[in-house]
């Protein structure tokens, strides 16, 4: 179906089946942009309480500490759910079933990061937990309102990970504090960089 828009003295036809597809196809975007990022950042809100109780409260590092089998079930359970993420895609498409994974997944990544943080120095991995989950939702916020496309970036990105990979190396053999510093917030631009990207 075609209508006429007047341009000065000029009538050119605007199809608008084409329109409302390119609208549709806009807020299909925005819509599937708005429930990864929100389940991202709901992800990363959980990771970082857990990993803040952790540091802050003495009673939540004991029970961490005391209970070694609850670590391991956690970590036998992080190690699985990717598997049935990945090779089970029907069951993903299931709605209850694929929140209940999802979190299952997220609650033992959580508790690993919040071990993580007993056991090491707590205020690096809380930082980066907390930076991790402020970048997201700034990128939830841009990618909700841009209407810029970087898809085409992933040559450069390819590269800055290749390089971000040396430096990773290389810092497991020294122990600047700093150079650590450096490095996760150099990762945690790159991976936002990706997220927006992917």
């Amino acid at each position: 179906m075609n209508y006429y828009q007047q341009y000065g003295d000029d009538f050119k036809p605007i199809d608008v089946e084409q329109e409302i597809s390119s609208n549709v196809q806009v807020q299909m975007r925005l819509g599937f942009i708005r429930k990864v990022y929100g389940i991202l950042t709901a992800q990363l809100l959980l990771t970082t309480i857990f990993s803040g109780l952790a540091c802050l409260s003495q009673s939540v590092k004991t029970f961490l500490l005391t209970h070694v089998g609850l670590f391991y079930i956690m970590l036998i359970v992080a190690i699985i759910l990717p598997f049935v993420i990945v090779c089970c895609p029907g069951i993903m498409r299931q709605v209850p079933q694929n929140y209940f994974i999802l979190f299952a997944f997220t609650f033992a990544e959580s508790y690993l990061v919040a071990m993580i943080c007993c056991v090491t120095n707590p205020s690096i991995v809380f930082m980066a937990a907390f930076m991790t989950f402020c970048l997201c939702v700034s990128l939830t916020i841009y990618a909700i309102t841009t209407k810029t496309d970087i898809t085409t970036k992933g040559g450069l990105l390819f590269i800055l990970c290749c390089a971000f990979i040396m430096f990773s190396l290389f810092g497991l053999f020294t122990s600047n504090k700093f150079f650590h510093i450096l490095l996760c917030c150099l990762g945690i631009i790159l991976f936002g960089f990706y997220l927006l990207y992917d």
